[in-house]
């Protein structure tokens, strides 16, 4: 028999694995900024205290006067390139986009980076101040273990409790980030199915969210790969088995009250020869830094506009 056909690439179809499901950017909303690093004013709690404003009629008003602290962010550049060569872009077959694949990869790592950062923050116990992390009893569907309303009620009420009441209108401005485990025994837990068929709702995100007085829940399913360059690959949650609740800003401006920002300077993905006549080199670069705003004290900068529920799941 002749040897009719020969196989080739199809068309308009390539197989690869790019993260999804990025947690970070919920809860540390990212602003531009046009400096590398530069200080934010930071206002303390003194004006929180009650004064002694009672003077009589021929009394002078009582002087106060009030100090600002700074916070100072340093954005880090992170840049990553990779060449593609003359030949390799002319011999390409379809679909194969050396340029565009190269893009993709190189802007995934990058991601990744950024979303480590905030999940590094977020999750490692000692960056909160004192009274702003549990370790509860464990979340187990099957059984019935653990009690993830009462866990996030008690998150809750320490943040508000370090926000000296909240504007109107924002008192569901509270963020959950759980990753797949923790969503997994989340969504099965008897008291959450319990709650969503009373109210007739299904559960999803924004069922679960409703029932945890949430104005979101994300499922922070993105993950890495944890082993060196040609072993073979260990895939690694980001977020770990805990759950963070914050209390998000949407839109932060003066005077803002929100639990971690992302400031961006100079992101771009660039195609450049860079005086190479082997062919182009594929660029990308974002420059970022990741603080805690609402803290305990700007001196100590521990988180207090965040609660850490750690180890949530087994």
């Amino acid at each position: 028999m002749l040897n009719a056909h020969k196989d080739q690439y199809l068309t308009g179809l390539s197989a690869g694995i790019f993260p999804e499901g990025f947690a970070g950017e919920f809860i540390a909303p990212t602003i531009p900024v046009k400096k590398d690093t530069n200080k934010i004013v930071a206002y303390e709690k003194d004006h929180l205290r009650l004064p002694a404003s009672a003077v009589g009629d021929s009394n002078p008003a009582t002087i106060l006067d009030f100090t600002s602290n700074e916070l100072t962010y340093t954005c880090v550049r992170n840049a990553l390139k990779s060449l593609c060569y003359k030949r390799e872009i002319k011999r390409a077959d379809n679909p194969i986009k050396p340029i565009e694949a190269k893009t993709r990869m190189l802007t995934s790592m990058i991601q990744l980076w950024r979303e480590y950062q905030i999940a590094y923050l977020a999750v490692t116990s000692g960056n909160y101040a004192s009274g702003m992390t549990s370790s509860p009893t464990q979340w187990n569907a099957a059984n019935g273990t653990g009690n993830p309303i009462s866990d996030v009620s008690t998150a809750i009420a320490a943040i508000k409790a370090n926000l000296a009441g909240l504007p109107h209108g924002a008192g569901k401005n509270f963020v959950g980030v759980v990753d797949s485990d923790g969503w997994k025994q989340l969504k099965d837990h008897p008291e959450i199915i319990d709650r969503t068929k009373r109210h007739q709702m299904g559960t999803t995100e924004d069922s679960v969210a409703e029932v945890l007085d949430l104005k979101k829940l994300v499922v922070a399913s993105v993950q890495y790969n944890s082993t060196a360059v040609g072993q073979t690959p260990s895939m690694t949650s980001l977020w770990g088995k805990n759950m963070v609740v914050a209390y998000v800003d949407p839109n932060p401006s003066e005077y803002t009250a929100t639990a971690f920002l992302t400031f961006s300077y100079e992101n771009q993905v660039r195609k450049a020869q860079e005086a190479d006549p082997e062919g182009t080199w594929v660029i990308v670069e974002r420059s970022i830094d990741v603080l805690p705003l609402l803290v305990d004290t700007v001196s100590s900068g521990k988180i207090s506009g965040a609660y850490l529920l750690s180890s949530v799941v087994a």
